[in-house]
């Protein structure tokens, strides 16, 4: 099985590192209390699935729309929330489902027109993923964990994701490297 075939690129939100910070405690914390079954997955905000990267410019230019869209104020962490990770069209065996905190963001449905060939899937409800959770696995006590601040200070940016080590046709792990971090403005 070509492990190059099942790489996926995304549009991310990246919050700042000082709340990534927050989350990461949080994500240790949940860690510490036993589960078992799950994947890590980089404290941000999947928004988009697409077929290819998206250049400096388009970055930039959803990172204006996306801090219009927030009218500048800070982005809310609501609850702790889980979302589907994969879709039908992955060639992974297992469907996974993203486990994090909401967002307190509604992208409009025309937000990403300008680049409709670029986007193969969008996350609804987006959330800053802790962990992927297989739907043959865990499940996550949501109890005890609090809400960290929210923020104002993120980028957008591509990541590429790829499942690695294979073991009878399931993952083992996964492995994802972020670009280049495109700031949201500070002014509308």
């Amino acid at each position: 099985m070509d492990i190059q075939d099942k790489t996926k690129i995304f549009l991310v939100l990246v919050p700042h590192r000082d709340v990534r910070g927050l989350l990461q405690k949080q994500q240790n914390t949940m860690v510490k209390s036993g589960i078992n079954g799950v994947y890590p997955f980089p404290l941000i905000a999947p928004l988009a699935c697409l077929s290819k990267p998206l250049d400096e410019n388009e970055l930039k230019d959803y990172a204006k729309a996306l801090r219009q869209i927030t009218n500048g104020e800070k982005i809310k962490l609501l609850d702790i929330s889980t979302v589907g990770f994969s879709s039908e069209n992955d060639k992974l065996n297992d469907k996974l489902t993203l486990f994090g905190y909401k967002l307190d963001l509604e992208l409009p449905l025309d937000f990403f027109y300008k680049t409709k060939e670029k986007i193969k899937d969008v996350f609804i409800s987006p959330i800053i993923g802790s962990f992927l959770i297989p739907d043959s696995g865990s499940e996550l006590n949501k109890n005890n964990i609090s809400m960290p601040v929210s923020f104002r200070a993120a980028a957008l940016a591509n990541m590429f994701w790829q499942p690695v080590e294979f073991d009878t046709e399931k993952p083992v792990s996964f492995k994802w490297k972020i670009g280049k971090l495109n700031w949201l403005p500070r002014n509308l």
